[in-house]
């Protein structure tokens, strides 16, 4: 009894097909894709800089005019009730804003008491100066953070990976389906084709198709297609031969014999 191919060898083409050009768009479209992304994130970080050093320049001219009438007024800033809080709730509320600091004339910083100044050095500090009357009062200091304008694209990157696999599995999908199972289906009508003639069944059944094409298996459909047909010529000649022989063997010495050559040709 003739052995029925496994799941993997009827589908060898359209898996072979489909994870061939899985493999090619995921690295082609994961290349192109972290390019494009990095070239992306490049120009809006540095974007991001210059929209941060200009929020940051327009918020502390804005705290410099507000202190500035406040000094003018004759009350220092040291003494204003609340300037660490509203210092603080200012840089949380304006996004690029990292920390406000108002540093006097005398050297003495008013900031937000949660503030510990830490990891500046990758941050960026505008100035703006106070005046009173033509008097150096001191200056406010704005940390911007360009990080803070940038936090859309670390959600960016991370849909980048999840959307180059699902286009190379629908590219999968689709060379496995478009190209690869139409090989397999030829390749399985082949293999029936031949097994029906390795069990001496020529010419039964449907006939052999014709199959345009250079690739090998259309080479092989024509190649069985004229074996088969020159086989079926040979024993129809052959038949009739012995028909020919059987009508002049008046005794039927002769058809025994004839009878078992024809049947070991067949």
């Amino acid at each position: 009894m003739r052995e029925e191919p496994g799941f993997f060898a009827r589908h060898a083409a359209a898996l072979a097909c489909g994870l061939a050009t899985f493999l090619l768009v995921a690295l082609l479209g994961g290349a192109g894709a972290g390019f494009m992304v990095g070239r992306f994130n490049s120009t809006v970080e540095a974007s991001a800089a210059d929209d941060a050093a200009a929020i940051g320049t327009s918020v502390a001219n804005a705290l410099a005019q507000q202190f500035e009438r406040a000094v003018s007024y004759g009350v220092p800033l040291e003494k204003i009730a609340g300037i660490r809080n509203y210092l603080s709730e200012t840089a949380d509320r304006i996004p690029g804003v990292a920390r406000i600091v108002v540093r006097l004339a005398s050297g003495k910083e008013l900031r937000a008491d949660s503030d510990s100044g830490n990891g500046d050095a990758d941050r960026e500090t505008v100035f703006a100066p106070l005046f009173v009357d033509g008097m150096n009062m001191g200056q406010i200091e704005v940390l911007t953070d360009a990080s803070e304008l940038t936090t859309p694209l670390a959600a960016l990157r991370l849909l980048v990976v999840p959307l180059v696999g699902l286009v190379a599995l629908l590219a999968g999908l689709a060379a496995a389906f478009a190209v690869g199972r139409g090989i397999d289906e030829r390749r399985a009508v082949l293999l029936a084709h031949l097994n029906r003639n390795a069990e001496g069944r020529f010419g039964e059944g449907p006939a052999i198709p014709p199959l345009r094409g250079r690739d090998r298996i259309a080479r092989a459909f024509r190649a069985l297609r004229l074996g088969e047909q020159h086989v079926v010529e040979q024993r129809a000649a052959v038949d009739s031969y012995a028909e020919e022989l059987l009508v002049v063997d008046f005794d039927d010495r002769l058809r025994p014999r004839i009878e078992t050559i024809v049947r070991g040709l067949h």
